[in-house]
């Protein structure tokens, strides 16, 4: 090994070009963190406000100057060759008779070339721009010419060979996805379990839900509701098993209520440590995560008293991802429902966590974006919620097929998680291949 500047390795080259207007050019970013240089569109020449432009070529050595300690650098790929850039992008010809062009793609992803532009990088925290000087002067721990070739075999091997494992590690993952959905699918087709004789059927569950809306109306705890209209064979997608029933979701809900609009939260309403307002953004795979930074004050909590959550409640946003809905448990129970978001109060009769369950599927995912209305910013539409189909079990199936998920969904995580270790296993071999193709040989005793 011996030190060389990076300066010996590279040489800046600087093609200039007049950008004509009749002429297409093809135009270039980088992307940071080593993720390669690529394409960032074709513009027609009289568009392009900079005329003063520079060539890259194929196989050069290319940088970013504002974003090199990031990792935006790389080497020109041959469809963009020709391409035009800009005075902050910096092309570079390799010098092949101290590097090894093969050898010089490895150098460019150890860590020692990371330090370099790091440290070649100066000014503010998000404008610092590459000094050239420094750079080029930046000295390298470079083997000889004969010993890159070796390296750069051993490098390629362990490049191939994670290369393999991360392509294995995406298939896989694909199937655990697929796997996720049909057993989410199977589950709300009652074909992933047996379905027992003994149950109650869902019809006499459904009977007894709409007793409970009639005393709550006759108690006055509840408006009485319009009517939904009859499902037809038309209205549902697949047939069920015996024992279970197609309903609209209307019928599950005792109450559907949008958030507060914005105009009712000031700036004023919100305080540090207050009441967590719950928004889309805080509902993330079932659970609800409070923001630290949006909480409000008591008072705006007894001014809009009316959209508090309350346990047993269904929380939803109504814009963005559909179907993004969680249970409030007693944590979140006088947690402010925000601005963009649902409470669904649902009757206590059926099994809580499977209607949330339900709300995973791609049935109901696909029902809600078609509830949904809009063209930039689509929000759910209260009436169309109301009439989605919705299959239910007998209660008692309910409950079992809330656990065998559970189950069968736990037992991915663990494949997940183990597929994480396998690829973390071959990422740690390439960083040790990187590290010895950089490491001193030792000498050879005489």
């Amino acid at each position: 090994m011996s030190k060389v500047r990076i300066g010996d390795l590279i040489q800046r080259r600087k093609e200039l070009i007049k950008v004509e207007d009749a002429v297409t050019y093809k135009q270039v970013t980088i992307r940071i963190k080593h993720k390669g240089v690529v394409l960032r569109g074709t513009q027609q020449g009289a568009t392009i406000g900079t005329k003063s432009q520079y060539v890259a070529h194929q196989n050069q050595f290319i940088l970013s100057c504002i974003d090199a300690r990031n990792g935006a650098f790389g080497i020109v790929p041959p469809e963009l060759e020709g391409a035009i850039i800009t005075n902050d992008f910096w092309c570079f010809d390799i010098n092949e008779e101290r590097v090894l062009r093969e050898f010089f793609y490895t150098l460019i992803q150890a860590p020692a070339f990371d330090e370099a532009c790091k440290k070649a990088s100066i000014g503010t925290t998000n404008r610092q721009r590459i000094n050239e000087g420094f750079f080029l002067n930046y000295e390298l721990e470079i083997p000889p010419l004969e010993e890159q070739a070796s390296a750069v075999t051993r490098i390629v091997a362990a490049r191939q060979h994670l290369s393999g494992i991360e392509a294995e590690f995406n298939h896989q993952a694909t199937l655990l996805t697929r796997m996720r959905q049909a057993i989410l699918r199977e589950a709300v087709q009652g074909r992933l379990l047996p379905q027992d004789a003994h149950d109650e059927p869902a019809t006499e569950l459904l009977a007894r839900i709409r007793a409970e809306k009639q005393r709550m109306v006759k108690e006055k705890k509840l408006r009485p509701e319009k009517p939904l209209p009859l499902l037809t064979e038309a209205d549902v997608p697949y047939a069920l098993p015996q024992g279970w029933v197609w309903c609209r979701l209307g019928t599950l809900l005792l109450t559907l209520q949008t958030g507060p609009f914005g105009s009712a939260l000031h700036k004023h309403d919100y305080v540090t440590g207050g009441t967590p307002v719950i928004n889309p953004a805080n509902i993330k795979e079932g659970l609800i995560h409070p923001s630290i930074n949006v909480t409000v004050n008591k008072g705006t909590l007894e001014r809009l008293s009316g959209y508090l959550l309350k346990t047993g409640d269904m929380v939803m946003g109504r814009r963005g991802e559909m179907g993004r809905c969680a249970l409030v448990t007693e944590k979140e129970t006088n947690w402010l429902c925000g601005t963009g978001s649902l409470i669904l109060r649902f009757s206590t009769i059926p099994y809580l966590n499977y209607l949330a369950l339900c709300f995973k599927t791609s049935l109901i995912k696909e029902s809600l974006g078609l509830a949904s209305v809009g063209t930039t910013m689509q929000n759910l539409n209260q009436k169309a919620l109301y009439n989605i189909p919705f299959p239910l079990p007998p209660l008692a199936e309910q409950r079992r097929i809330v656990a065998k998920v559970a189950e069968l969904l736990a037992h991915c995580k663990e494949l997940e998680a183990e597929l994480s270790r396998a690829q973390a296993a071959a990422t740690a071999l390439h960083a040790a291949a990187l590290r010895e193709a950089f490491a001193p040989v030792p000498a050879v005793a005489g």
